[in-house]
């Protein structure tokens, strides 16, 4: 027969070890600031640009993230169809845009530099 001394260490080694094991399970991860590094889209229908200053700010951004819709002129820029349609004559904006960014920085960026 076991002495006792050797059951009481192999029962406080199990829960050394099941101690251990809830905590390193417990561990909650690292939190980051919300929202931060979510993809944005951002969808404006009949908005008044300035035509040359959103030019500028596509400039610097890759086709496949941005569709924009000018007044009378064919889109520029390659994501997907728009939900919303063209901006129909007399309306009050001339533009219906639909744009995606990596982050909220990004997209301030961009509304800055385009005058939004």
């Amino acid at each position: 027969m076991k002495s006792p001394k050797i059951k009481f260490i192999v029962i406080s080694a199990i829960a050394l070890a099941s101690i251990v094991g809830i905590f390193v399970s417990a561990q909650s991860p690292t939190p980051t600031p919300s929202g931060q590094n979510l993809p944005v889209q951002l969808v404006m229908a009949c908005v008044p640009v300035d035509k040359a200053k959103l030019d500028s700010a596509l400039a610097a951004r890759p086709q496949d993230t941005y569709r924009i819709q000018y007044e009378g002129l064919a889109s520029v820029g390659t994501l997907p169809s728009m939900t919303p349609p063209p901006c129909l004559t007399g309306l009050v904006g001339n533009a219906t845009q639909r744009a995606t960014f990596k982050n909220t920085q990004e997209l301030r960026a961009f509304l800055d530099k385009a005058g939004l």
